[in-house]
């Protein structure tokens, strides 16, 4: 294989990256690195000319570790042009104690054998107890909670008697009267069933079309986030709840509490996030 001159190899890294320059430099630098890293280690590696439309490929026989990201359709690139909603909804599952949350799963020792095994080994039970908790978030707040017991989904009636008409419809009347708002709800079978969307209709809840709402791209949507902001201040510290009313308690004492300032900030950028993966792609949001 014919070596490139150092001018050569300078020639297309530049023109590489004036080609994807809308995905930083880090991605050119990376890329450019793996494969004089690749070429090093093995004699049939060499780069291909690549067309316009496609990232080059490798050939090597060096394994590497492939990054998981979720598969997002290219249609999906459509489905995200919509104004982004002033309401979003959606449900979370509550644990009586997180030990899976960051800084709850590891203990401090400075002699791992010496340590107890109450505290190396905590025996996990297979069907714990959990509620599911409903709400709904605007700029501005979030609704009343709706507590649904552990082993019990929300199906259409639920939904529309719990949380439209009970919750929704009183935190829209109380913040936003006199605003147009776009509601965004995730694409739970009960949130689109003929019966719900009848309910959307009659009280003039102005809902995100089920064809144009995207699906499998959680980044988009602030709620996501904030159940993590939300169950860090639940469970800080490794606290544990000892009954599912306890745990209730809890929750609803840090929704009181919570700076909603983040909030704030995470659905003033939904926006721009939407725009941006329907201009180019979802994946921009990983």
């Amino acid at each position: 294989m014919e070596t490139l001159s150092e001018k050569q190899r300078r020639d297309i890294v530049v023109q590489f990256y004036k080609e994807y320059s809308d995905r930083g430099k880090c991605f050119t630098i990376d890329l450019f690195m793996k494969m004089e890293n690749e070429e090093k280690g093995s004699q049939k590696s060499e780069c291909k000319v690549f067309p316009e439309t496609e990232v080059p490929r490798f050939n090597s026989r060096t394994t590497n570790t492939t990054d998981k990201v979720p598969q997002v359709d290219e249609s999906e690139t459509l489905s995200a042009k919509f104004r982004c909603s002033d309401h979003l909804d959606d449900e979370s599952y509550f644990p009586l104690k997180h030990d899976e949350m960051p800084g709850n799963d590891g203990f401090y020792s400075d002699n791992k054998k010496n340590t107890p095994f109450s505290v190396k080994y905590k025996t996990k039970q297979k069907f714990a107890p959990k509620v599911m908790i409903w709400l709904a978030i605007s700029e501005r707040g979030h609704s009343d909670v709706y507590v649904k017991p552990s082993g019990l989904g929300i199906n259409s009636g639920v939904y529309i008697d719990e949380c439209i008409r009970a919750r929704l419809v009183p935190f829209i009347n109380q913040l936003h009267k006199d605003d147009e708002i776009l509601f965004w709800p995730d694409l739970a079978s009960s949130h689109y069933s003929i019966a719900t969307r009848a309910c959307y209709k009659e009280i003039g809840i102005n809902v995100v079309p089920k064809e144009m709402n995207p699906h499998n791209v959680p980044q988009l949507r602030p709620i996501e986030n904030f159940w993590g902001i939300l169950k860090a201040e639940v469970y800080k510290g490794a606290w544990e709840a000892k009954s599912v009313a306890q745990l209730v308690n809890r929750i609803k004492k840090c929704l009181a509490e919570m700076d909603w300032t983040s909030v704030q900030v995470m659905m003033r950028t939904c926006k721009t996030n939407i725009r941006k993966a329907a201009d180019k792609t979802p994946l921009v949001m990983l």
